[in-house]
C-alpha cells in the first residue's frame, strides 16, 4: 500500500535643515526656499546604498499635517506619492520606479485636506546600476506607442545565475537584488500587498535524488537595508502573498510506493508567526497511476504556477506534468475541478488542450494559460478558455501565437491588462509582449542572448502608495 512522505520538502544622506523659519541650510542648488512654510522644519534625502534607484524623504512640520511628494525629471512634477502617515508632524514617503543616475525635481507639499499650505522644493541624484545590470542587458521595441499600456513589471532575470528587478516599459531596472549569495533559480518576483517590500523565491534545480535544496521566500524591503529569509523546505517556482501576511507556496510532497519516492507537490502556507500549515496534497485527491509517470527528474506532478482567489478562498494550481490546472476550496481543502490532462473534469473543445503550460491567470469564467505545448508540436501559445463549470466544458477564446513560433520549454506567463490587450512572457527566450487582440505586437522587451525572464507581475501604479 502506497504511504506518503513529505519531501524535503543609502545611505547617502543629504540633511537640508531648516534652522529657522525660511531659513534653510545646505546647498542652494538642492533647496530653495522662496516658498517654504514657515511650518516645515527639516527635510532629508536619503538616498540608498543598496539600490540607489530607491529614495526616501523624510521632513517634519510644526502642526500636524497631511502631505505629499509630487516628483519628476527635467523639470516635470508629473508623479506624485501621499504620504503614508496621514496627518502628523513627522513625515516620510519613499519614491520607487526611478532610473539610475537620474537628476530628479521633487517638491513637498503641505496639505490641510487637499488644501495645499505651503511647499519646499529641491533636487537630488539617483545612484548608479550595479556592474550585474550595466550595458545593453534588456532593450525595447515598440511599434505602437499610443496603444501600449505601460506600467512596470516585477521580473526575474536568469542566466548563469538570477536576479529579481523591476522594470520600467523601457527596460530600465528601477529595483533589483543582489543577494549575498547568488541564486541558481528565481521564478517569481511580487511587490508586497503593501507597497513596502518585494518578495522574491529562491531555490536550486533538481538533484539526481529528485530532491531540492535551499529553498528560501525572500522579503527585501524597497530600500534593500532589511532582508527576511523563510525557509520553505521543498517550495519550488511560485507563491502568493494572503491578506493576513501569510504566504502560500509549492512544495514537495513524496509518495512511497514500493520503496521508491514518487515526488508529489503539496500547498503549505507560512504564517507570520513562523508556523506552517498544509492546505492541501495531489495525493489527497490524485490516485498515482505508474502509467503516466512523466521522466526521471520531472515529478509525477511537477506543480509549477499558484494563484488565490480571495473571493471564493479558493487556489488555483498548474501541474505540468499531468498537463493541468485544478482549482482546491481552501478552507476544506477539497479539489473543485480539473481542466486538461489525464485527471480533467472539464471537456476542452474547439482546440488541442494545452500541455506543460507554466503560468495562468482565471478571470471569472474564463481562464487566460501559457501553454508551452510539447516537441510534436514546436510552438508555444497563449491560449484563453470561456470556462462553463455547470456544463463541465470550455471551449477556446483566443490564442496566440509568435510569429514565426516560438517554443519554450520551460517558463512562460500571460496576464489580461485592464485595456483588453495581453502580457505575455516568453521566458527561456527572453522576450516580454504586449499584444492586442489579433496578436498585432504593440510593445517588446527583450534580453541579449543568454538571459531570459521568470514569471512577470504588472504593476499599473508603482507610486501608489
Amino acid at each position: 500500500m502506497p504511504t506518503r512522505s513529505v519531501g524535503r520538502p543609502l545611505a547617502l544622506i543629504l540633511p537640508l535643515l531648516l534652522a529657522g523659519p525660511g531659513c534653510p541650510t545646505g546647498d542652494d542648488d538642492d533647496v530653495s526656499d522662496d516658498d517654504a512654510p514657515a511650518f516645515i522644519q527639516s527635510v532629508q534625502v536619503d538616498v540608498s546604498d543598496v539600490i540607489g534607484t530607491v529614495v526616501t524623504l523624510s521632513w517634519a512640520t510644526e502642526e500636524p499635517t497631511a502631505g505629499r511628494v509630487e516628483f519628476g525629471v527635467d523639470g516635470s512634477l508629473d508623479r506624485q506619492v501621499v504620504d503614508p502617515a496621514d496627518i502628523a508632524t513627522d513625515h516620510q514617503v519613499t519614491l520607487l520606479g526611478l532610473t539610475a543616475d537620474t537628476e530628479v525635481d521633487y517638491r513637498i507639499v503641505a496639505l490641510d485636506d487637499d488644501t495645499p499650505l505651503g511647499s519646499l522644493d529641491g533636487t537630488f541624484t539617483t545612484g548608479p546600476l550595479p556592474p550585474e545590470l550595466s550595458g545593453e542587458l534588456i532593450q525595447h521595441h515598440v511599434p505602437d506607442p499610443d496603444a501600449i499600456t505601460g506600467g512596470h513589471f516585477a521580473v526575474s532575470l536568469f542566466s548563469e545565475v538570477s536576479v529579481p528587478v523591476i522594470l520600467d516599459e523601457r527596460g530600465n531596472p528601477v529595483w533589483w537584488h543582489l543577494d549575498e549569495t547568488p541564486h541558481e533559480v528565481i521564478t517569481t518576483v511580487r511587490l508586497s500587498r503593501d507597497r513596502s517590500s518585494v518578495y522574491y523565491n529562491a531555490f536550486r534545480l533538481f538533484d539526481e535524488d529528485n530532491e531540492v535544496e535551499d529553498e528560501r521566500i525572500i522579503r527585501v524591503s524597497l530600500d534593500g537595508r532589511e532582508v527576511q529569509r523563510i525557509s520553505a523546505v521543498g517550495h519550488t517556482h511560485d507563491f502568493v502573498e494572503l491578506a493576513d501576511g501569510s504566504i502560500g507556496y509549492i512544495t514537495a510532497d513524496g509518495l512511497d510506493v514500493d520503496g521508491l519516492n514518487i515526488r508529489g507537490d503539496r500547498i503549505v502556507e507560512w504564517r507570520p508567526d513562523g508556523t506552517e500549515e498544509e492546505i492541501w496534497s495531489v495525493w489527497d485527491d490524485l490516485e498515482y497511476d505508474p502509467d503516466l509517470d512523466p521522466p526521471a527528474g520531472t515529478g509525477y506532478t511537477h506543480a509549477n504556477a499558484l494563484d488565490l482567489d480571495e473571493n471564493e478562498d479558493a487556489y488555483f494550481l498548474s501541474l505540468r506534468s499531468q498537463d493541468c490546472v485544478l482549482k482546491i476550496d481552501r478552507a476544506a481543502g477539497e479539489l473543485e475541478w480539473v481542466l486538461g490532462g489525464p485527471y480533467s473534469t472539464v471537456q476542452i473543445v474547439g482546440t488541442d488542450p494545452h500541455s506543460d503550460q507554466h503560468q495562468f491567470h482565471v478571470y471569472d469564467d474564463r481562464v487566460l494559460i501559457f501553454d508551452n505545448g510539447d516537441v510534436s508540436r514546436y510552438a508555444s501559445r497563449a491560449v484563453e478558455y470561456t470556462l462553463d463549470l455547470e456544463q463541465r466544458r470550455a471551449e477556446l477564446a483566443w490564442e496566440h501565437f509568435d510569429h514565426p513560433p516560438v517554443y519554450i520549454i520551460s517558463g512562460g506567463d500571460v496576464t489580461r491588462l485592464p485595456g483588453g490587450t495581453t502580457l505575455v512572457t516568453w521566458s527561456s527566450a527572453g522576450m516580454l509582449d504586449e499584444v492586442d487582440e489579433t496578436g498585432h505586437v504593440l510593445w517588446r522587451l527583450y534580453t541579449r542572448v543568454g538571459y531570459g525572464f521568470g514569471f512577470t507581475e504588472w504593476i499599473e501604479d508603482i507610486d501608489r502608495r
